[in-house]
């Protein structure tokens, strides 16, 4: 049986493939921004990382956690060891509540999942400044940018 909630890909986002992740920043504002090159990914939703087994390598809720250590994980460095090096290899989002999944040489995947049915999850800024929103299991394209 076909999973509702499958992953299809999306027409026209051609332009990130290939593209490799050049900066990660956590902003209060607008979350955690994942850079490639002059396009980017602002997520303010939960996020993680997963092998393409499912493992999980690293979450949101990661985020300067303590653990077992008395230093802080330093999930930045972690995501920068993963998706640094690593080219886009797919862009695909899930409907119908515009989930997005970025998938990178090596097979690990940035998952972004909608945790709001109200609020904005995540903003895709592609060439031209072109907008890609997910808000209330939404995805609006404008050509307008926000900035970020």
């Amino acid at each position: 049986m076909e999973s509702p909630r499958a992953f299809e890909s999306l027409d026209g986002f051609e332009w990130l493939n290939g593209q490799r992740c050049t900066r990660i920043l956590r902003r209060p504002d607008t979350g955690f921004v994942f850079e490639f090159g002059p396009y980017r990914v602002c997520v303010l939703c939960a996020w993680r990382i997963v092998r393409g087994n499912g493992e999980l390598l690293l979450g949101l809720a990661d985020y300067e956690q303590l653990f077992a250590s008395r230093s802080a994980l330093d999930a930045q460095e972690i995501v920068a060891t993963l998706m640094m090096n690593a080219h886009v290899m797919s862009v695909t989002v899930a409907e119908p509540a515009s989930d997005l999944a970025i998938g990178f040489a090596g097979g690990h995947v940035l998952e972004v999942w909608n945790d709001s049915a109200s609020g904005e999850a995540w903003r895709l800024v592609g060439p031209g400044g072109r907008t890609w929103t997910a808000a209330a299991g939404t995805l609006i394209s404008s050509a307008l940018s926000v900035p970020v």
